[in-house]
């Protein structure tokens, strides 16, 4: 009666259960592996979801340090003795229009790259000798 090893018990049973469709890591736990078809627009709207989450909070992250470095000048200017110049408007309002304005878009209006823009210059990359290609 011939008995079969330990070893080869495993990968038997492994070949098995990747044919079922699931995955066995090293210690013997199985999991279920989706299928690429429907695994895919998941995955890709879980990563657009998630980088809008991300822009969402660099972008409050940046209005406090904005907020507080604004509350820091206007202070040194009272506390260096105010003058009839409000100097702190300056880098207040530039901040404001060329790094909290911009930023806010990128975050909460912005909806990412059109598909057909994406696919143009994807077509341009094949014309041009495929990814990597000069």
């Amino acid at each position: 009666m011939p008995t079969d090893s330990v070893e080869h018990r495993h990968q038997k049973a492994n070949r098995l259960n990747r044919e079922e469709g699931y995955d066995v890591s090293e210690i013997g736990t199985r999991t279920e592996r989706p299928s690429m078809e429907a695994s895919e627009p998941k995955h890709d709207l879980r990563q657009q979801a998630i980088s809008r989450l991300e822009a969402k909070r660099d972008f409050l992250a940046h209005l406090a340090i904005y907020f507080g470095v604004s509350v820091l000048m206007v202070a040194i200017w009272a506390w260096s003795g105010t003058d009839n110049f409000f100097w702190p408007a300056i880098p207040i309002v530039a901040w404001g229009i060329f790094g909290i304005i911009p930023n806010w878009w990128t975050a909460y209006k912005q909806s990412g790259i059109p598909e057909d823009k994406i696919q143009a210059e994807m077509e341009k990359i094949n014309r041009d000798g495929g990814p990597g290609g000069a």
